[in-house]
């Protein structure tokens, strides 16, 4: 016990000395990939009632000083050290800086710059890189993020042709990465939807005559979202966490509860997702050793989890070729200990949270097309995947 509490000692003094140490501010550049992520950003701050400031010396920023009264607000929302797991620049996939990190000559441009004070902010608009004349038939690239996710899944949804692009491809004195997404736009009809549904901050760019990429042609997918027991009532959040982003995104998708699952609903489906929750009542139905499950608290119902027919319904599913995606309880009910869909087993839990680092094992795999690593707060690039690990083991075990 002298030896855990010493430890903790010295990380508080550890942490208290770099923060001690920390820059004058925060800078958030505004030239970043995701538009509307850096405007939700902004507005969070300034809702919080966080001074900011825009200059437009050494380049077009926001800037956050640390010499205002919320101070520990401002550090638990921006910095990106290893501590913080709810730092909003993973959150939102914005870059944000340590004012320290810039190269000398950029920060006494900064101190010299004249301050504005922010009191509202909508993101700067992005023009159709390519199409001076207006949108007109041809191929369109749509990057890889939240909005042109949600464009995709739109088009694909009005029977436009949407293709992921495999390979980096250069136009126009720009490399579009793999996973871009690239409309084929093949009429007025379709330029004229194309360009209702285009986000005014989305940076699309029109490709030449002539270009060729490679990449696949993609389908709007039919998606399952687990909807039943171990996923509702007191797990109920964690099913709506996964909701809002579909919805969000522009998925189209219904809800399966396990009834649904074991009649053969998912024949109608591409994937499936099991969100977070409890997995023993996935597999069994609802748990009558858990407090909130007793009386005074009553459960409209029995306990019916999947059990050996629904699992043997999601092998097959599987096995078919239909997609699974767990998040959580759902990710550990594919593994061995539960339902045996994938070759994994769960070697650690009751670990609490933190931000975990991801290794990429193979940049050629299309889940990971298009990432190529984040900068942190000191402006270094690192080649790793932040994520935020939660481990809750009243909701596994």
């Amino acid at each position: 016990l002298p030896s855990f509490l010493n430890t903790i000692r010295e990380v508080r003094i550890r942490h208290v000395k770099e923060t001690l140490g920390r820059a004058e501010a925060f800078v958030i550049p505004l030239e970043q990939e995701d538009l509307d992520a850096l405007a939700r950003l902004v507005n969070v701050l300034l809702a919080h009632g966080i001074q900011l400031y825009h200059v437009n010396e050494p380049f077009d920023a926001i800037v956050v000083p640390l010499a205002q009264p919320l101070k520990p607000l401002i550090l638990s929302l921006l910095s990106s050290e290893k501590w913080n797991e709810l730092s909003l620049s993973y959150s939102f996939g914005v870059k944000i800086l340590d004012l320290q990190s810039l190269p000398q000559h950029q920060k006494e441009r900064m101190a010299d710059a004249v301050l504005r004070p922010v009191r509202s902010f909508s993101p700067p608009k992005a023009e159709v890189l390519g199409a001076e004349k207006g949108i007109s038939e041809g191929f369109y690239a749509i990057p890889n993020i939240n909005s042109g996710v949600k464009l995709a899944n739109s088009l694909l949804r009005l029977g436009i042709p949407v293709y992921w692009m495999s390979r980096p491809t250069e136009v126009l004195k720009t490399t579009l990465k793999p996973g871009t997404f690239i409309a084929h736009i093949d009429s007025p009809e379709s330029a004229a939807k194309f360009k209702k549904y285009l986000n005014s901050t989305l940076r699309v760019v029109k490709m030449p005559d002539g270009v060729e990429f490679k990449g696949y042609e993609l389908l709007s997918p039919r998606v399952a979202l687990y909807s039943g027991q171990g996923a509702n009532e007191r797990c109920l959040m964690f099913k709506a966490h996964v909701r809002w982003a579909l919805e969000r995104l522009n998925f189209s998708f219904r809800e399966v509860d396990e009834q649904a699952i074991k009649a053969g609903a998912l024949k109608d489906f591409d994937i499936l997702v099991m969100p977070d929750g409890d997995a023993k009542e996935m597999l069994n139905g609802w748990r009558d050793d858990i407090l909130w499950n007793q009386f005074p608290w009553e459960l409209p119902g029995e306990p019916s989890g999947l059990g050996e027919e629904g699992i043997k319904t999601l092998r097959e599913f599987v096995s078919n070729g239909g997609g699974y995606l767990g998040i959580g309880a759902g990710a550990a009910f594919a593994c061995k200990e539960m339902a045996n869909l994938i070759d994994a087993e769960v070697r650690a839990h009751s670990l609490g949270q933190a931000r975990v680092y991801l290794k990429i094992v193979d940049k050629k795999n299309p889940i990971v097309f298009g990432y190529d690593g984040f900068v942190d707060e000191k402006g270094v690039k690192v080649d790793l995947i932040p994520a935020y690990y939660y481990s809750e083991p009243s909701l596994m075990w």
